[in-house]
C-alpha cells in the first residue's frame, strides 16, 4: 500500500507537470502575434486547466497516504516511525504544496497560469523528494 499509493501519487503529479507545460504553450501561443500549428493541436486552456488540476485532486491524498502507512510501516519494523527521515520531510513538504494549490484553487485564488506555474513548480519539489533525498545521509533508498 505504501509503496502502490506513493507510485500512484508520483504518476498524478507527472501529469499534472505535462499538462501544466502544454498549458503553458498553450497560453503562449494564444498570446502570441502568430500562432503556429501545434497551436491547433493542443486542448483549450479550460480542458487543459482541469487536467493539471484533477491529477492533483488525487495525487495529494495518495501522497498522504503513502506518508502515513510508511510511518506505521516504520514503527512496526524499526520501533518509531522516523519521521524526521529527509525523504519523509521532503515527502510531507511536497503534500503540503499540493495541498495548499488544491485549497487556494477551489476557493479561486488562483486560476490559469498561475495554477500552471504553481504546479510546475511543486514537480520540482517532487523530484527532490523522490530522487533528490537519495544525496542526503540518512534517508531511506528504496531502490
Amino acid at each position: 500500500l505504501h509503496i502502490g499509493a506513493a507510485f500512484f501519487a508520483y504518476a498524478s503529479f507527472t501529469l499534472s507537470f505535462a499538462a501544466g507545460v502544454l498549458y503553458l504553450i498553450q497560453h503562449h501561443q494564444l498570446k502570441s502575434k502568430k500562432p503556429k500549428s501545434f497551436y491547433h493541436n493542443l486542448a483549450s486552456l479550460e480542458e487543459l486547466e482541469k487536467l493539471v488540476y484533477q491529477p492533483i485532486l488525487w495525487g495529494t491524498p495518495l501522497l498522504f497516504t503513502a506518508i502515513l502507512v510508511g510511518l506505521l510501516w516504520a514503527r512496526q519494523v524499526y520501533g518509531q516511525m522516523r519521521i524526521l527521515d529527509p525523504k519523509t520531510l521532503a515527502t510531507a513538504l511536497t503534500v503540503g504544496l499540493y495541498a495548499a494549490i488544491l485549497v487556494m484553487r477551489s476557493l479561486s485564488v488562483l486560476r490559469g497560469k498561475q495554477v500552471a506555474l504553481l504546479s510546475l513548480s511543486a514537480f520540482g519539489l517532487v523530484l527532490f523528494a523522490f530522487l533528490g533525498t537519495r544525496l542526503i545521509p540518512g534517508a531511506h533508498h528504496y531502490f
